[in-house]
């Protein structure tokens, strides 16, 4: 689930370093990185959120996916947000069925 490599953000800062004026745009992105990181093992349910409105729903319903088979004690926050995404895509009755369960 975790889509953050080390090596990638190691790679980031140390070619920054060596151009000096796209260091803050680098460290930005270890930065977000590193937020979404936190946000998918504090909060899943709301990182899928994040990736819905951003437009990338596979990603989000990965994410959905994970939580309803990863952690049974949150799944009902996972079909809440499957429920929310079917209904967006104009799908009533699919997300009728997601929001049952």
């Amino acid at each position: 689930m975790n889509n953050i490599r080390p090596r990638q953000a190691t790679y980031i800062i140390q070619s920054l370093d060596n151009h000096g004026v796209l260091r803050e745009a680098a460290f930005d992105e270890v930065m977000h990185r590193g937020a979404l990181a936190m946000m998918e093992l504090l909060d899943p349910y709301r990182l899928s959120v994040y990736h819905y409105k951003k437009g990338d729903e596979n990603l989000s319903l990965d994410l959905i996916r994970e939580i309803i088979k990863g952690k049974p004690e949150e799944a009902a926050w996972g079909y809440l947000a499957w429920g929310n995404l079917l209904n967006q895509q104009g799908k009533p009755q699919k997300a009728c069925e997601k929001f049952k369960k």
